[in-house]
């Protein structure tokens, strides 16, 4: 029987800034084969998720307002093509940078 392989992928943190566009849409990553989504917040809330008949999901916020989207995403190399970039994964970020998301405390001992 063959070894398992899987294919080469980059996991990181990221913290997305957007200026929402007039019809108060952003495009965000949604798990599929090329990118499994970990985790994915909202700053502030969206006021509703949509997906779209070609599989594309979307966030909806007050056009013109600032949001941050916190994600965690793990991005598979397709072939001979590296894992895909966060700049493609999160479109139309006015930035993308690493982010550090909080840890769980660690258990305390009783004495």
């Amino acid at each position: 029987m063959p070894a398992p392989t899987w294919p080469t992928f980059t996991e990181q943190a990221l913290r997305a800034a957007y200026r929402v566009p007039a019809d108060g849409r952003i495009q965000l990553p949604h798990s599929d084969p090329r990118v499994t989504v970990l985790e994915l917040h909202c700053e502030p809330p969206a006021l509703r998720e949509e997906f779209a008949a070609d599989g594309k999901r979307s966030m909806v916020f007050v056009p013109g307002s600032s949001v941050q989207i916190l994600a965690r995403l793990r991005s598979y190399a397709r072939g001979a093509e590296p894992p895909t970039a966060p700049a493609e994964l999160l479109p139309g970020a006015t930035s993308i940078e690493p982010w550090s998301p909080p840890t769980a405390p660690e258990p305390q001992t009783p004495r």
